[in-house]
């Protein structure tokens, strides 16, 4: 789904079955920032009513058609100072919301003109608080994200089952079609689906049945006669490689052919690191872990950070976590800096109900199954860990990759790639003038080019609560480099999809986009917000069916805009056994010519590295 849910646990099945018994409303996270909540959860939280025939009527074609659910609101843009430059922690207390929409900071207050937007700057050099009396509120561009159409989506056929998985665009290497693949859960004997659509027209491309649900994002992986296969990751240590231009698989991890094949548990987005093992094939690194069958605090097995040969699928290495802890999130590598030092391979641990850490091993010492190697980055402060996987960018111009990590706790904590000193950290929980006692987030950052100077900024995602007991959630922008807080906002939507950015008018400004799921009637739970800097507008759209997948927005027929979002519902109009849950994606034509280079495409950017490829 980035990856899924469930109440104040890591691992839990949500109560529910199918007319067959087989149980449905599992939650899985880690492949896209959200794992696998389901149908299930909805249904406790409030019903899950059909969705209307061929995804219903929501959304507008034109951003200022008002009676079409689109609601475009402005507030000025903010620009600030030069913030803090060393470690330090923000503290964003000082910018207090009222209401539920969005507003300006007024000069020399700090209190918000509208109803719900605030910003705030670090003062001093190290440890500061944040002191909005210094922004100034400015509108001096033109907007131009009320120009682009947000339509209601054509959809592509999926099936019965429901995803959490991110679409994300491969190129096969046949010099055909580039494709959107996309995994999901079928409605039948607990296996999964992967399916390939043509960017270009839409048209189905593959389709292949697998073992177990897949929630991952695909996973490009060359070859050595210049085709590309894609690796796709799920449920109860499902892991196929697939050729990309046909679907037929390469191989599929076969957990009894293992060690202790009880161990296994979910598979997470993997990492391609290169031939490390000689044989010619590049090989792979991914995390195993998250006991779903465990309720809230019990204990669980331990997650593993796994080697695994690239040509056969077959392990090489695998070493227990560190702590002992379970893991969720997906692993990325920290490629090699301006020193010439080996790559490092990102490892999370920890839970909703479990403390985790966020770990980092040094490449080399994994393929000698060093366990000894392992470095803790950010130690935990309460019960909970890391789920949601880190960003990758230099933030001083170091040539080294630094990191910016969204942990499950509430705070996001800027490291440095070099030495893995604290750069900045934000506790989300502060905003406000009483803040939240608890905020949750499964959803991996965006990074963009924000506002008027185009500042580096980061968009997180969070769940006001504890799961499943959300009452709502918060969507933050922060400054990249110092930790500064641009812009947020509170709504009524608990469950969000990792942003995503890109550019709508050129200039080399990003809008960032965001989508969340509410609980509550899968008809009309889904919003879209697309922020257009600090000027606004911000558009606001309303559609049907549960996304907690990441869209994927690119180039699609003759250089058209057009985003990918994956749903799922209850459709009781077309469904010949009401009641039960369908997937599709919903394919939404932009109305504009798409840019030569998106910022943030998808789940982890580029390919799923979690890097940042802009200036």
């Amino acid at each position: 789904m980035s990856a899924g849910w469930g109440g104040r646990r890591c691992a839990r099945r949500c109560a529910g079955a199918d007319s067959r018994g087989r149980r449905t409303m599992m939650r899985e996270r880690g492949a896209g920032g959200w794992g696998v909540w389901v149908v299930g959860v909805l249904l406790a939280l409030g019903g899950a009513p059909a969705c209307g025939d061929e995804g219903g009527a929501a959304g507008s074609s034109s951003a200022s058609d008002t009676d079409s659910g689109v609601s475009v609101g402005s507030s000025g843009a903010l620009t600030s100072g030069a913030g803090s430059s060393g470690p330090g922690t923000v503290d964003p207390s000082g910018v207090e919301p009222s209401g539920s929409g969005t507003g300006s900071v007024e000069p020399g207050t700090g209190e918000p003109s509208g109803t719900g937007t605030g910003t705030g700057e670090p003062s001093g050099t190290g440890t500061g608080t944040v002191d909005p009396s210094g922004v100034e509120p400015t509108g001096s561009w033109q907007p131009w994200a009320d120009r682009v159409v947000w339509p209601e989506g054509e959809r592509r056929a999926g099936g019965f089952g429901y995803t959490n998985s991110s679409p994300r665009r491969v190129d096969p290497g046949d010099g055909g079609e580039a494709l959107v693949v996309v995994g999901a859960a079928t409605d039948d004997d607990a296996q999964g689906e992967v399916v390939a659509w043509d960017v270009a027209d839409g048209r189905e491309r593959w389709r292949v049945r697998t073992r177990g649900e897949i929630f991952g994002s695909a996973v490009s992986v060359s070859r050595a006669d210049g085709g590309v296969d894609v690796l796709m990751a799920g449920r109860d240590a499902t892991l196929v490689r697939l050729d990309a231009s046909t679907g037929a698989e390469v191989w599929a991890f076969d957990p009894e052919a293992e060690d202790e094949p009880g161990s296994w548990f979910n598979f997470y987005s993997p990492t391609v690191v290169g031939d490390v093992t000689g044989d010619g094939e590049p090989d792979i690194v991914v995390a195993n872990g998250g006991d779903v069958m465990a309720e809230p605090f019990e204990p669980r097995g331990a997650g593993h950070l796994v080697l695994l040969s690239g040509a056969s699928g077959e392990v090489v290495q695998r070493l227990r976590a560190p702590d002992g802890m379970e893991t969720y999130m997906s692993t990325l590598l920290l490629e090699a800096g301006a020193g010439g030092e080996e790559p490092w391979v990102l490892f999370g641990t920890g839970g909703e109900t479990f403390a985790g850490s966020l770990w980092r091993i040094p490449l080399a010492a994994l393929v000698v199954g060093d366990a000894g190697a392992f470095e803790e980055l950010v130690a935990p402060v309460t019960h909970k860990g890391i789920i949601a996987p880190p960003v990758l960018v230099d933030l001083d111009g170091s040539g080294v990759e630094d990191i910016i990590a969204p942990m499950y706790d509430g705070r996001v904590v800027a490291l440095s790639g070099a030495d893995g000193s604290s750069l900045w950290e934000v506790d989300v929980r502060g905003l406000g003038a009483e803040g939240w006692p608890e905020l949750e987030t499964m959803s991996s950052p965006a990074l963009g080019r924000f506002g008027e100077e185009r500042v580096l900024a980061v968009a997180t995602t969070w769940s006001i609560g504890a799961f499943p007991a959300f009452t709502g959630g918060v969507r933050v922008v922060m400054d990249a480099r110092t930790g500064s807080v641009l812009w947020w906002d509170v709504d009524d939507t608990g469950f969000a999809a990792s942003p995503v950015a890109v550019s709508l008018g050129g200039g080399g400004r990003d809008a960032f986009v965001f989508v969340s799921t509410s609980p509550g009637p899968l008809a009309e739970s889904t919003e879209l917000l697309v922020l257009d800097g600090l000027a606004g507008p911000e558009i606001r759209v309303r559609w049907p069916g549960a996304t907690l997948g990441t869209p994927w927005i690119g180039e699609g027929a003759a250089g058209e805009l057009v985003m990918w979002r994956p749903v799922y519902g209850v459709d009781g109009v077309d469904d010949p056994a009401p009641g039960r849950s369908r997937w599709w994606v919903d394919v939404h034509r932009l109305g504009v010519e798409a840019p030569a280079w998106v910022a943030w495409p998808g789940y982890l950017g580029y390919g799923g590295a979690g890097r940042w490829t802009g200036p």
